[in-house]
């Protein structure tokens, strides 16, 4: 029988196909030499980076948003399930902020059917995302107003300690 973590972290988050740009212009995906993702301003190695990257900025910045219409507006860009995403310790300090905003009793988890599991798992995964959304809606509000904003070297950094 899953854990509610092991259940959680099998699962792979989605977002609103409005900013797939986003993933596009800072990650590369599929290879490409260091000095290539560097010319192109590609901060991020993988999409699911950026992925916590958002999460984390929406958490920072307590910007959670509903995801009314999910499955007209779900982007087709995979970020990977999460048990694969790195640094494991960045990751489940991920799950610790979600096992924490889900104001659940820890010892509940341990007292929950399979049944119960999946559905509390898929609850945690739309926290994760409806604070994800909020992060790229925040990042995407800066883009907007300022194309070469994120085009710096440091710019990722020092934006989620503004």
């Amino acid at each position: 029988m899953d854990t509610i973590v092991t259940a959680l972290l099998k699962k792979e988050p989605q977002f609103p196909s409005d900013f797939e740009y986003l993933f596009e212009k800072y990650c590369r995906k599929g290879g490409g030499s260091e000095e290539e993702r560097l010319t192109k301003a590609m901060v991020f190695r993988n999409y699911y980076e950026l992925y916590m990257y958002a999460f984390f900025l929406g958490i920072r910045k307590k910007k959670s948003i509903k995801w009314k219409n999910r499955n007209k507006e779900k982007s087709s860009t995979k970020v990977w399930n999460v048990e694969n995403w790195k640094p494991k310790q960045l990751r489940d300090y991920l799950v610790c902020c979600i096992l924490a905003e889900a104001n659940t009793p820890l010892r509940e988890y341990d007292l929950m059917s399979e049944k119960e599991i999946a559905s509390k798992s898929s609850e945690l995964m739309t926290i994760i995302e409806e604070y994800t959304y909020g992060g790229l809606s925040i990042l995407d509000k800066t883009f907007q107003s300022d194309k070469n904003y994120f085009d710096e070297t440091f710019a990722f950094t020092e934006y989620v300690f503004e």
